[in-house]
């Protein structure tokens, strides 16, 4: 892994989120890959609810999370600074309310390991879970990957999920 202390690194901004959060923890830890591999980064945003209790128990529970608690800045700064305390080869972010498919980390490692020096960021498809229906979010559109392998072209389309 070169000189990185993980592979990848996973940001979580957290603003009251408490009814999500620990879902979205426990699909980091749940992942088909070694999650030793898998620095987690919480970083609370200034909730007034229960959110930064939760996050600060899940931290103690799992060694790759790390809790950080700042005073309310905005989603931007808060993923900023978790940008600078990365310590991951690649580094993902991911909202507070939101969780991954067991596979998801490994699959976006493997492509990026194998697209390394093609690729500077992967997209993948946003599903809705409302209660227990799923269903793919209206703005993902398929067309406009590059012949089917799921590499757009930044310039050609800036617009990404």
């Amino acid at each position: 892994m070169s000189d990185f202390k993980y592979l990848v690194t996973v940001i979580i901004p957290v603003y009251n989120t408490q009814d999500y959060i620990e879902e979205c923890v426990l699909s980091i830890e749940n992942q088909k890959m070694d999650v030793s591999k898998i620095e987690v980064l919480l970083i609370n945003d200034g909730s007034k609810d229960q959110s930064g209790n939760i996050c600060e128990n899940l931290s103690k529970k799992y060694a790759n999370i790390t809790y950080i608690c700042k005073d309310n800045s905005g989603v931007s700064d808060t993923r900023n600074i978790g940008i600078q305390r990365a310590r991951g080869k690649y580094i993902m972010l991911l909202d507070s309310d939101d969780y991954l498919d067991k596979k998801s980390i490994k699959n976006l490692v493997d492509f990026f390991d194998k697209h390394y020096n093609e690729v500077d960021l992967i997209t993948y498809p946003i599903y809705w879970d409302r209660n227990g229906k799923i269903s793919l979010h209206g703005r993902y559109s398929s067309k406009n990957y590059d012949k089917g392998t799921g590499i757009y072209d930044l310039n050609q389309y800036p617009h990404l999920n």
